[in-house]
């Protein structure tokens, strides 16, 4: 397998170095293949990974590399590998493998603890870690430096800070020396990426009307959740807090208080609006609600499932192959195919639920910008706000391992008034349905529809010059279509009326003769169209009404003094 020239830039980096790096690249920009790289390079590696789902694919990338290796897994995982070894001709898992194995955190926590764990911990192991943004001394993690202490670490993540933002430098109690980047993508990553092919272009959309989950209950459901809260304020207990409260999702993450998942949009409608057709997973904010948006799409049609927590690894395996065989269409979830799950065939990612990471986010977005043959462009369908709070997927991104940013601080994209697309703001109309910007109208704070966007979130500094820009472009305009008013200010005297009448003939003269508007503005725009000398030494009483070449003869002259 060929690594391409910014995998291997970042390849060359981590094998010139001995620290503990962890490596930036976005979501499907292929961190897998220079993992399987390190394992084909170092002398004991340990690949490792925070869920089942992901030992698969790295597992099948060693396959690729032709490499051989053994799982620290379940047994249902291990076949699993197995089975995606068949693309490259055999299977290369070799029970035991002693200097290369893949394991999901859990599996080596369960097999020290039943003393199983078959590794000799006192080598210099090669430790990689996939989306170690999870990673922090005092989490499980954290304990593989215990575990290894001899080892070499390496993290892998899109994402190079906690998800709550703090640092994961090992200066602000995390285990990374240095951050490590492709010198062609720092900075500016995805939108290069999206431009080099190697990430998918994408659209996206805010929805058009309010949508509150509770009035879509039947009656029975609501008459249930009015028993359960009389319960509860019977057993002192705040009315929809519990069970029943995990349909609903607040403006700021789950209300426990209120019960209210209130989205701005219904997810099946703005699916069948802009996507429809296409192979969707929807963010929700707990398994129950996640189960209920499955069956609002069963209900319209629309082939759906959801995964969650509570389900074995094989039903959950079996949903997704229904889903890359498109016999699912859309997949809701809570929080079980935000981070490394590579479907490339995804299409459409609905955020239904909030979030105030920004790392999350940015990993949200990630699932669908991967490319695929066939694949057009990734659709982003907003319900809840989290473009306005945390920007477009592509905003450039100044990483650093020290002070994790916590997204781009100003936005510049709005969504249209219409259709909901969002786009530069700088823009007179929406490239989708060519409405008018009205952002640029109104030049204030307001939500059209429901879109509870708010002007604020634009980058100020961006406004100022679009509407500069933009007013410059107007005056322009007016200056090549609209004459000026001539000066009249010469006074009401006998030679100050005569001056007046000769700045009103004069403009008028010269559009009669031919002269365009934005020559004659640019004359009445000059000091001598306020001057007397100006008047009273090309003219007299007499040549106010004179004929139009009078007026064009002392123009002409006027233009070659200048």
């Amino acid at each position: 397998m060929q690594l391409r020239d910014y995998q291997q830039d970042i390849f060359e980096q981590l094998t010139a170095s001995c620290s503990n790096d962890i490596v930036q690249l976005d979501t499907g920009a292929g961190k897998t293949p220079i993992e399987a790289a390190l394992a084909q390079w170092a002398p004991h590696c340990l690949l490792v990974a925070h869920r089942n789902i992901l030992i698969t694919q790295i597992s099948e990338k060693l396959a690729a590399f032709g490499l051989e290796h053994d799982t620290i897994s379940t047994e249902h995982t291990r076949r699993r590998c197995m089975a995606a070894h068949r693309a490259h001709g055999r299977s290369f898992i070799v029970r035991g493998h002693a200097t290369r194995r893949v394991a999901s955190m859990q599996s080596i926590v369960s097999a020290v603890k039943h003393h199983r764990f078959d590794i000799d911990t006192s080598l210099p192991w090669l430790i990689v870690i996939d989306e170690a943004h999870h990673v922090i001394p005092d989490n499980m993690w954290g304990s593989l430096r215990t575990l290894f202490p001899h080892a070499r670490i390496i993290g892998f993540t899109a994402t190079p800070a906690r998800m709550d933002g703090d640092s994961l430098h090992v200066d602000k109690g995390g285990l990374f020396d240095r951050l490590v980047q492709a010198s062609s993508l720092a900075g500016d990553s995805v939108r290069a990426l999206i431009d080099r092919g190697y990430l998918s272009g994408f659209r996206a959309y805010a929805a058009r009307t309010s949508y509150n989950i509770e009035e879509r209950m039947t009656w029975r459901e609501r008459e249930q959740k009015l028993v359960d809260d009389l319960t509860r304020e019977a057993m002192g207990l705040p009315a929809g807090s519990g069970e029943r409260a995990i349909f609903h999702a607040p403006r700021k993450g789950l209300d426990w208080d209120s019960g209210v998942l209130e989205l701005m949009g219904d997810p099946v409608e703005e699916y069948k609006r802009v996507a429809n057709g296409t192979r969707a997973i929807l963010m929700a904010p707990a398994i129950k609600s996640a189960e209920a948006f499955a069956v609002d799409f069963r209900t319209a049609g629309i082939p759906a499932a959801c995964i969650n927590s509570t389900q074995s690894p094989a039903e959950i395996a079996r949903l997704l192959d229904a889903f890359r065989r498109g016999q699912v269409l859309v997949l809701t979830n809570v929080d079980m195919v935000g981070e490394g799950f590579d479907l490339p065939a995804c299409e459409t990612l609905i955020i239904a639920t909030r979030t105030a990471s920004f790392p999350r986010y940015r990993q949200w977005c990630g699932r669908v910008l991967r490319p695929d043959p066939g694949k057009q462009q990734a659709t982003i369908i907003d319900l809840t706000g989290m473009i306005a709070q945390h920007g477009m997927p592509d905003e450039p991104v100044e990483w650093d391992l020290l002070n994790p940013p916590c997204g781009p601080k100003t936005k510049r994209h709005v969504p249209c008034d219409d259709c909901g697309m969002f786009y530069l703001f700088k823009l007179e109309q929406c490239p989708e349905c060519g409405a008018p910007n009205r952002w640029l109208d109104e030049g204030q704070a307001f939500a059209p529809g429901s879109y509870q966007f708010d002007i604020r979130y634009i980058d100020q500094a961006f406004r100022g010059y679009v509407i500069r820009e933009r007013q410059q472009a107007q005056n322009a305009e007016r200056m090549r279509t609209e004459m000026l008013r001539p000066y009249d200010g010469f006074g009401g005297d006998l030679v100050g009326r005569t001056l007046n009448a000769l700045s009103a003939w004069f403009p008028a003269a010269l559009q009669q003769a031919g002269v365009a508007i934005a020559e004659i503005n640019e004359f009445l725009r000059s000091q001598d169209a306020r001057s007397r000398d100006f008047w009273m030494k090309h003219f007299t009483r007499a040549d106010v009404g004179a004929p139009p070449h009078r007026a064009q003869k002392v123009f002409e002259k006027w233009q070659r003094s200048r």
